[in-house]
């Protein structure tokens, strides 16, 4: 049987980031959770997200992984009480804070650009050069912000679970984390800061020289803990424009990930199907 809130369709365990509702406000996109709310009421992103890094986001086999898994898994602890959630969001952390990671992707090509079937890292012999193509991101409270480019007028800045950006971005890979140092804003403080990020990173002002993901998370890097991030990161920002759709999330990105749920939410009857619970239509 299933565990409670871990099913497709079963009871959610509500333990995602709960905050005040607050009309136009501009937020960071949640590819993840936008995807869980397509599959159907009960759907974990946070379960989700890892099983789309491993399956390189392909929605119908990370929901038959995520079936498999929700039914061998452990039952969860007690969700928190609506106070305990307040008190968390709105109270800073003791000292020394909490950490601020630099995540860092390595760029690599798609499987049919690669002689032996497998993904080909760009950056393979570039960093003993001094050179090499990556996308980053800042990770605090287990939140991975970054930004990239979008032609749909929303906002470029978006977040997903800790090293999993790989998982609606097929073309990197994780290389690395650098512990930046620690923070002391609380969770209500993060989200002001990054609401203000969202409005003023719109979507299409991506540009590959001068406003890519890594300019984005070397600025929230000096918020946080007043350090930049490590300048091997961001040195080779003239790499061309062939690396502008590999290194950004586009609007077509998401869009791949719609068909995957259409895919899935087509099997009628089928495990995965059965695995959504009949949640939304395709």
């Amino acid at each position: 049987p299933q565990q409670q809130g871990r099913g497709v369709g079963g009871g959610s365990r509500q333990h995602h980031h709960q905050r005040p509702v607050v009309d136009d406000v501009v937020r960071p996109r949640r590819p993840y959770e936008d995807l869980a709310m397509m599959l159907g009421a009960g759907v974990d992103p946070a379960v989700l997200a890892p099983l789309m890094v491993e399956t390189k986001g392909d929605v119908p086999k990370a929901v038959e992984l995520y079936c498999e898994r929700v039914a061998t898994a452990p039952p969860q602890p007690k969700p928190k009480t609506p106070a305990e959630v307040a008190e968390e969001f709105y109270l800073r952390p003791e000292e020394p804070g909490i950490p601020v990671i630099c995540n860092v992707y390595d760029l690599s090509w798609g499987p049919d650009e690669a002689k032996d079937g497998k993904k080909k890292k760009v950056n393979s012999g570039l960093p003993g050069m001094g050179m090499g193509i990556y996308h980053s991101g800042i990770e605090v409270y287990g939140r991975e912000i970054s930004f990239g480019y979008s032609d749909d007028g929303s906002t470029g800045v978006f977040e997903v679970p800790s090293r999993c950006a790989a998982g609606v971005m097929p073309k990197i890979t994780f290389k690395e984390g650098h512990v930046m140092g620690h923070c002391r804003r609380s969770k209500y403080e993060l989200d002001q800061l990054l609401q203000h990020l969202a409005e003023k990173y719109t979507g299409d002002s991506y540009d590959l020289l001068r406003r890519n993901c890594n300019h984005f998370a070397n600025e929230l890097c000096v918020m946080l803990v007043g350090k930049k991030i490590p300048s091997y990161i961001n040195r080779p920002a003239n790499v061309g424009r062939v690396a502008a759709n590999i290194i950004s999330v586009p609007a077509m990105a998401i869009g791949k990930l719609v068909d995957g749920v259409k895919k899935v939410k087509r099997g009628s009857n089928g495990a995965a199907g059965a695995a959504t619970g009949g949640g939304g239509g395709g």
